[in-house]
This record gives structure tokens, C-alpha cells and sequence, in this order.
């Protein structure tokens, strides 16, 4: 075959080739070799999560220790459906740092009402942690926490007819403390010691008459008068939470909080 032959094959395969789908490039490999964190959240108890739940998956920068957290990637599912649930959690890998340690936490709400989340942190990316984590979410109980008992409970004073009482420290404060065995009320009025006895029927209460000790506070002097006139004048008491409220009729004459126990 002569010049022009081969000139003319070669023309033909050239033309056949541009006639074809044009290869696509291969994709780059992502940047320090890092891909998206995947993985799955699950949780123990059979509990079906209403509309309104969110998840919230974060990769955080940890390195620093006693330093808050630092936030590199967050992804959101809005009404996740039944677990387990998939994420997919996207980051910068030119923000990871293989000096650094990352860990993946995760959090399902309900509004602002916080129903589930890690208790533990799970490593990722770097020392040997990968880029999966199959997180287990525990469920955050929401129940009230038992009251303090009236008995044997620090009361430190914290107000008298509705009006803030600000005192020293614990066990320097205005208190009082009530023992169920000898029904005996003790405490200390800012300025002296005192105890009585004191009467419990049901949520009745009623104090008897006080001993105290005889020291002259000429700061508060008048606290101490009004506590006391406070207490003689009890005939109910509630617990609230961590406060004792004694009331004389359907006022409030005294309110307490429990505070830790110290010795007194």
C-alpha cells in the first residue's frame, strides 16, 4: 500500500474514534486520602421517634485538652424514621491533621428536648481510627430528681416573708436542721445557735419554743429576730424540688434550699 493508502486508513480510524462516547477522567482521589465519615446511630430501647426529631452528627478536633471542642463537620437528618439510621458526615480533609485526634458525637432532639445521645466518644480518622463509626446512642432521663428528705438535710435560709435573706457560706449560713428521731429542730440564726422541739403530723408542722445561745450580733440582730418570728408562726411545710417551704396560713413565711452536707 502506498503513502496515501496508509494516510487514508489512518484519516478513517481517526474519524471512528472521535465518533464514539468520550472516556470520562478517573475522579481524584480525595485530598490526604480522606473520604466522607459514614456510618449508622442506634439506640437499646424500642421507642419509634416522632416527626419532629432531628439528628445531629459532628466530627470534632479534640486535641486540645481541657479546651472546648472544635467543630469540622455537621450533618442534620430531619425526621429520621426508625433506627438504625444512616449518616453521612462531610468534613474538609485539608482541616485534618494527623497530629490531631477527632472523635464522631451524635444527639437526636425533639425541639429544644434532648432524647438521645453518645455517652462515649468515638474515635476517627487518624491513629489508626478509620472513617466509619456505627455510633449506639443512651436515652437522656428527664425525670425530676427525688427531693431531698425533710429530716437530717442542711435548710440553708434563703428568704423570710418573700424577701432574699443573703447569708456566710455553709456552715456559717442561716439554716435549719430537723432530726426525725428526737423531733428536734436545730440551726443557727446568723448569730446564735438555737434549738426546740418541734410538732410533724402528715404535712403539719409546728415549732415549740427556742433555746438559743446569748451572743450580741449588732449586724444581724434583726435577721435573727425576724427568723425566728418566722418559725413560731409555722403550721405547713413543702418540698419543692431542692427548697422546704414553711408557710403560716396561705403565706410563705420562710424558704429554704438543701445545700451538701457538712459538718457542723
Amino acid at each position: 500500500m502506498g503513502a496515501r493508502g496508509w494516510i487514508s486508513v489512518l484519516a478513517v480510524l481517526a474519524a471512528g474514534c472521535g465518533d464514539g462516547p468520550e472516556a470520562e477522567p478517573p475522579a481524584p482521589p480525595p485530598e490526604n486520602g480522606l473520604s466522607p465519615i459514614t456510618g449508622t446511630l442506634n439506640y437499646r430501647e424500642r421507642i419509634a421517634l416522632s416527626p419532629q426529631a432531628q439528628v445531629e452528627v459532628r466530627l470534632l478536633d479534640v486535641s486540645i485538652a481541657e479546651m472546648p471542642a472544635t467543630t469540622l463537620g455537621i450533618e442534620r437528618i430531619d425526621d429520621p424514621g426508625l433506627p438504625p439510621i444512616d449518616y453521612r458526615l462531610e468534613f474538609n480533609p485539608a482541616n485534618i491533621d494527623s497530629r490531631n485526634s477527632y472523635v464522631v458525637r451524635a444527639e437526636i432532639r425533639e425541639g429544644d428536648r434532648l432524647i438521645f445521645t453518645t455517652d462515649t466518644a468515638h474515635p476517627a480518622l487518624t491513629f489508626g481510627a478509620g472513617n466509619t463509626a456505627d455510633l449506639l446512642l443512651v436515652a437522656v432521663d428527664h425525670s425530676p430528681p427525688a427531693p431531698p428528705p425533710l429530716f437530717e438535710t442542711h435548710w440553708k435560709l434563703i428568704s423570710i416573708d418573700g424577701q432574699p435573706i443573703v447569708t456566710k457560706v455553709p456552715p456559717e449560713d442561716a439554716h435549719l436542721v430537723l432530726t426525725e428521731e428526737t423531733n428536734r429542730a436545730a440551726g443557727y440564726s446568723g448569730c446564735n445557735r438555737f434549738s426546740g422541739g418541734f410538732e410533724l403530723d402528715s404535712d403539719r408542722l409546728a415549732f415549740g419554743p427556742l433555746a438559743s445561745t446569748r451572743r450580741a450580733c449588732v449586724d444581724t440582730m434583726e435577721l435573727e429576730a425576724s427568723y425566728f418570728g418566722a418559725l413560731e408562726r409555722v403550721d405547713r411545710f413543702e418540698i419543692v424540688e431542692r427548697e422546704l417551704r414553711l408557710y403560716g396560713g396561705p403565706e410563705t413565711v420562710a424558704c429554704f434550699v438543701a445545700v451538701d452536707p457538712v459538718v457542723l
